[in-house]
């Protein structure tokens, strides 16, 4: 069963994956189709104000902070 702190790393994770899909100097092998459909994704993408926002409304869909150690995720 995955746990708020674990969706919430999942999409933060997701977002920095798709990030460094768009920058050539971190992924030079990248298909330039690729890197445009990053691009479009990211043009809707949630930031991560967004993200802390939803876990302050909605603790029980995503959580902020590790459920292991207490730290905030990052």
């Amino acid at each position: 069963m995955t746990v708020p702190c674990e969706r919430y790393r999942a999409l933060v994770e997701g977002m920095r994956l798709i990030e460094n899909l768009l920058r050539p100097q971190i992924t030079p092998r990248v298909s330039k189709s690729i890197r445009e459909q990053a691009r479009r994704i990211m043009r809707h993408y949630p930031t991560a104000s967004d993200f802390e926002r939803i876990a302050q409304t909605s603790p029980d869909q995503l959580s902020t902070t590790s459920q292991t150690n207490g730290n905030k995720i990052k």
